[in-house]
This record gives C-alpha cells, structure tokens and sequence, in this order.
C-alpha cells in the first residue's frame, strides 16, 4: 500500500486536495472516481514514503486487536457525549503505532471538511475492511452508530479470540517441530563428522551397515547445507507469492484445508468467521444479498468464496439460501440444516450466532485432542531419531572393543 497525493474536482467544480491509500495509482483513480471525483494530479507522497524507509514502526500493520480497540473506544466516547471528530482525536493520540494514528488523524480532518466517516474509512481499505466500512454506513444511515460500532468491537473480540486459539493450535508443535530439527542438524553438522574421524583411524576395519548409510546421509546434508536452506526459503517465498495469484490461491487454500487435523481446525475457523460476520451484518440491517456481497469481499478463503458466490447467484434468483450451500463440500449438513431452520423461522442471525458457538466449541475440543496427541508423538520422533543416530555411531566403537 502506498499513500498518494491528490488534487480533484467534485461535481460542483470545486477543486479538492487530500491523501488516500491505495495499492497503485489506478486503484486511487478509481476509488477517487467512484466518489464522484475528476482526478487533475496524483503522485506518491515523497515525505510519506520517506518516513516509511526510517521509520519501522510504520511497517506494523493494523490487526484485528487493534480495529478491536479502536471500536471499543468509538463507542465509549460517543456515548459519552463527545463528537465524533473529537472522539477520534482522543483515539489517535493514544495510538502507538503511527500508521493507525495517521489514518486516524487523516479521517477526523476529512469529517471536520463535512465527509461522513464510512466514506472517510474506504480511503483507507487495507486498514478498515469493506466490511467495517459498509457496517459504518449503516450506523450513520440509521443514527445508530455508537451501537453499530459497539457490535463491530464485540465482533473483532470474538474474532481475535478465535485467532488466538487457532495460533495456540499450531504454536508448540512448530515450536516442537523446529527445536527438533535445529538439534538433529547440530548433531549432523558438528558431533557426527567427529565420529567419522575416528572411524577413519580404525583402518580396514568394516563398519555396520547403519553406521555407514547415517554417514553418508550426514555427508551428503553437510555438502549441501546452503542449497537445502536456499530451497526451503524458496518454497515460502513461491507459496506467499503463488497465493496472491488466483490459481495459485486456489491450490494453496484447497491444500491448506486439506491438511490432516490442521485443515479441520481452519475450516471450523472459516465458518466461525463466516457466521458471525454474516450474522452482524444482517442484525445491522443489511439484507442477505447485500451481506453475502460483503462477505464475499471479505473471506480470504478461494474454497469459501466459491460456495458464497454460488450462494448469492442463487439468492439473487430467488432460491433460498441454502439452496447451494452443501455445493463444495465446505458447509457440513448441521450448518444447512440451522440455516434452514433460520430461514423457516425469520432467525437467520440468531441462528448464524449458535452455529458460530458450536463451532468454536469444536474448535477448543479438537485443539486439546491435537495438543495431547502431537506432543508424545513429537517427542516419541525425536527419541526415535535420536536413539538410531547413538546406535549407529557407538555400534562401531563397541565392536572394536570386543574385538581387543
């Protein structure tokens, strides 16, 4: 993302000037056209650039702890009496990450100019989503903002919490997996080749058939250390750039989800995600087709978007909303059946929200599964591996011994 400098026409002819982030230049003309605006001059903005390279707390990113408390502090302050732009200043100056606080400054001054505040927020799409912007124009659509904003925070809460336990999931077996290969290859790098040197001063004497096949393995990792990390690094490097093409975010994500026990747990994470957001959406006021819209925009998830798009195509027909929803294989039949019930009923949100807390209940269960079995199993791998190497390298040595 980079923050552009602009000058502009609004229809009335009146020439406007002002900074909006985008990912290139085309992007800014588009956002600045879809408000009506007739771009004269748009550049990069040096000084922010500038700033950029020397300063690093600029390269923090805003996360969904941050639009959390942001919500929280909105809605306590609006409800306290203070006007909007002033609440946003008092936000700002609390901000310690300097991107946030100058989006945050940015979008009060754009209010003190007569923008609205959703309109204000779409300058800013990598920081507030199309989903918190689109809630927002409901909020000052319907003078409901405080509340609107108050169910924005309850949402990143829950979100964040999710988030939280899906890291925990996968934390300590990374956190296992990798001490266990940093020891393994501290071993092959600098207690085995020692070992080889003195198997070399036996002579003629013929080593065991495990002691030369560990040998030659760890000969062979030592000899090509450098390339073996080069394609590691590689291979991340080509998945992160592979998934921001649409192909290649269709394998990766259809992998991803793939993946024994992990890929259940995200899949879970997905449909929490999912509820909830389309459950605050449709208590917000939006209607189901305007939502899915949103969501389809949202959900970072090519398997998930595909049924979603099916869904709003249907929709948009006239079917009702589970009628594509078991397409893909994504939604299990407990949640088209809830739905389905919701729909009968008028409770579609109701039911979004218990079909969000039966999931996330899922998703602690399994994670305690996972942790109890993955924990032995590592460390039973890591015996394992251990045990062959002092086998394989002390075998020799008691055979000479013998031997004497």
């Amino acid at each position: 993302m980079a923050v552009y400098k602009y000058r502009a026409k609004d229809k009335e002819g009146n020439e406007i000037s002002g900074f909006i982030e985008s990912v290139n230049k085309y992007e800014a003309i588009e956002l600045l056209t879809n408000k009506s605006l007739f771009v004269i001059e748009l550049g990069i903005d040096e000084k922010t650039r500038f700033k950029k390279l020397i300063d690093f707390s600029s390269y923090l990113s805003v996360g969904i702890n941050d639009l959390m408390v942001f919500s929280r502090q909105l809605s306590l302050l609006l409800r306290a009496g203070l006007t909007l732009s002033s609440s946003l200043d008092v936000i700002a100056e609390q901000t310690n990450k300097k991107i946030f606080k100058k989006t945050i400054y940015s979008i009060s001054n754009n209010i003190r100019k007569g923008e609205s505040l959703n309109y204000s927020m779409k300058n800013f799409p990598s920081i507030f989503p199309p989903f918190y912007s689109y809630l927002i124009e409901v909020g000052e659509a319907t003078g409901n903002l405080d509340k609107i904003v108050d169910r924005l925070a309850n949402h990143y809460e829950r979100i964040f919490k999710l988030k939280n336990d899906l890291k925990a999931a996968v934390t300590y077996p990374l956190f296992i997996t990798g001490a266990s290969i940093i020891i393994i290859s501290l071993i092959i790098i600098f207690i085995i080749p020692q070992f080889s040197e003195i198997f070399k001063k036996l002579g003629n004497y013929e080593l065991p058939v495990l002691t030369l096949t560990l040998l030659k393995f760890c000969n062979w990792i030592s000899s090509h250390i450098v390339y073996i990390v080069f394609l590691f690094l590689f291979l991340i490097f080509f998945a992160i750039k592979a998934r921001k093409l649409k192909n290649g975010k269709k394998y990766i994500d259809s992998l991803i989800l793939k993946i024994p026990f992990f890929g259940e747990i995200v899949k879970k994470g997905l449909i929490v995600n999912f509820s909830r957001s389309f459950s605050t959406l449709l208590t917000s006021g939006l209607s189901i087709l305007d939502s899915l819209k949103i969501l389809i925009n949202t959900i970072d998830c090519h398997p998930l978007e595909n049924v979603l798009n099916a869904v709003f195509l249907s929709v948009r027909n006239g079917e009702k909303l589970i009628s594509k929803m078991s397409e893909g294989n994504f939604f299990s039949p407990i949640v088209v059946r809830m739905i389905s019930v919701g729909e009968e009923t008028g409770n579609v949100d109701e039911m979004l929200n218990k079909i969000a807390e039966y999931f996330e209940k899922e998703i602690e269960t399994s994670i305690k599964t996972i942790s109890s079995i993955i924990e032995p199993s590592l460390i039973i791998i890591l015996g394992v591996f251990v045990g062959i190497i002092v086998v394989a390298l002390y075998m020799p040595i008691f055979k000479v011994i013998q031997l004497m």
